[in-house]
């Protein structure tokens, strides 16, 4: 892994950029640094991996920390939509024994609840994973000083990994990767009393043989009023496909589809590898895109999307619908992100190389995915398509709001090769968009922000991103709350 700018190299970089000192070895940042960890250089501590969840004006952010030697899962908060964080970060992982590690965490909330899963080796000799969990009910304020284990696993004789989970009217969904099989399976664990206790046993969503494939990368989303639904890969029929369960009442035992049902149809079954699913519900719609690799022999992917226009009686498009509008299996369309936008439309960002660079693409679809724009728009338009723009992420809010933010490397060079954090805005369900505007401090291309996280505040609307910046010489958790309408200045 390269390292970053570091002393003299930092300084001079910090003042050319005109970032006033306020103490021996700080800065005065527009953005902010939420993180905690001791060393603002190379050896410093390794803050990764944020998570963002919001909830009117609280604003939760959590990640891994090795601060203690081993990773533990750490959080801090906001009381004011992201303008201010909190002095110290909480050690939500607190009871993991100090030889073991706890990482990978996820975070849902509502209000001033919020729930952090992660994976734990505490358990057994093999320093297999666990899926923990822990719970506040006062804001992020306190923990409990005891984790939750969510799998029956008290031996570590099995891995379980890649934990996801939903937080709606007290009710908290969890999912997972679940090796104790052999294979890897997706499993399910719920809480609906707020974490006090949990299901009496976990439940399998995979409807195969269990243990008889891989199936990984879990997906969960909730409407908010008790349906749940899960998107996973799975090599039951030997390439990847995606597969989705869902239950309309909680996840409680006996109310999943007794056969789960394959997403990337209009293929025969394990034809091409199918990656990197997303889920949205919202209503009685269920949405899922992907990048999926049928149209070429070349390894090429582009975009599909497929939709559960009932989720009572369940049942997606008999041949997924392709969103991207390049010559199909010419270039590699990537990693989307999906949502039911508030008006019902389906909205799907995602990087596209079809210029001969990475750039970012938006489409819509106003007939339940059915048909998408006869063009996307390209996010990045104020780059003209020289560099590089990396995964982007899409966030929704009230009245048409939608935003996306993504790592770009346009000042970048060959020998440092160090992203940027854009973000732009629509206000029209994604007609039209803004120019771009950078929200990392310091001088452009001089370090590493990467892994967006983003949220629209409601209200009177302001983006809120939260991500991994290496401007320091080691990865530390950085925020900017930025105005809807972007920033005096952005472009230049």
């Amino acid at each position: 892994m390269s390292r970053l700018l570091t002393g003299t190299a930092v300084l001079l970089a910090l003042l050319a950029a005109g970032c006033a000192p306020t103490h021996t070895g700080g800065y005065d940042w527009t953005d902010t640094r939420v993180d905690h960890g001791p060393g603002m250089d190379e050896e410093g501590a390794w803050s990764r991996r944020a998570k963002l969840c919001i909830s009117g004006d609280l604003s939760y952010a959590t990640w891994t920390d090795d601060r203690d030697g081993k990773t533990r899962v750490y959080l801090n908060r906001s009381l004011d939509g992201g303008l201010s964080w909190e002095p110290a970060d909480i050690l939500v992982s607190a009871d993991t024994p100090q030889d073991h590690n706890a990482a990978n965490p996820s975070i849902a909330c509502d209000g001033g609840r919020v729930v952090v899963v992660w994976e734990d080796d505490r358990d057994g000799e093999f320093e297999n994973p666990g899926i923990y969990a822990n719970m506040s009910t006062d804001g992020g304020i306190t923990f409990a000083p005891d984790a939750v284990p969510l799998t029956a696993d008290g031996y570590g004789d099995w891995r379980s990994l890649e934990p996801v989970t939903a937080m709606a009217g007290g009710m908290i969904y969890v999912a997972w990767t679940d090796g104790r099989h052999g294979g890897y399976d997706i499993y399910y664990n719920a809480s609906l009393d707020l974490g006090e206790t949990w299901l009496e046993e976990e439940i399998r969503l995979t409807t195969s043989v269990a243990g008889s494939s891989y199936s990984a990368y879990p997906r969960l989303a909730t409407d908010g009023g008790g349906t749940v639904g899960v998107a996973w890969l799975d090599r039951r029929d030997e390439l990847n496909d995606v597969y989705f369960n869902r239950s309309l009442e909680h996840g409680l035992p006996g109310t999943w589809l007794g056969d789960d049902l394959r997403v990337d149809t209009g293929d025969l079954p394990g034809f091409a590898d199918s990656y990197a699913p997303d889920i949205d519900i919202y209503g009685p719609t269920a949405a899922i895109a992907w990048h999926d690799r049928r149209n070429s022999s070349e390894g090429m992917a582009d975009i599909f999307v497929n939709v559960v226009i009932d989720l009572d009686e369940p049942s997606f498009y008999p041949a997924a619908k392709r969103v991207d509008t390049d010559a199909q299996g010419a270039s590699n369309s990537l990693f989307p992100d999906v949502e039911i936008l508030p008006n019902g439309s389906l909205g799907v960002v995602f990087r596209n190389e079809r210029s001969g660079f990475s750039d970012i693409y938006f489409s819509r679809s106003d007939n339940k995915g059915i048909d998408w724009f006869a063009t996307e728009i390209v996010l990045d338009s104020l780059d003209g398509a020289a560099s590089h723009a990396m995964d982007p992420v899409l966030a929704t809010g009230y009245d048409g709001n939608l935003a996306v933010a993504w790592p770009d490397l346009r000042d970048s060079s060959n020998s440092a090769p160090w992203e940027d954090m854009y973000v732009t805005t629509s206000a029209d369900f994604g007609d039209s968009w803004l120019p771009e505007w950078r929200i990392d401090d310091g001088y452009a291309g001089s370090a590493r922000s990467v892994y967006p996280q983003i949220a629209i505040r409601p209200g009177s609307p302001r983006v809120q991103v939260l991500w991994e910046d290496w401007r320091a010489g080691n990865p530390d958790i950085f925020f900017r709350s930025t105005p809807f309408e972007g920033l005096e200045g952005a472009d230049e």
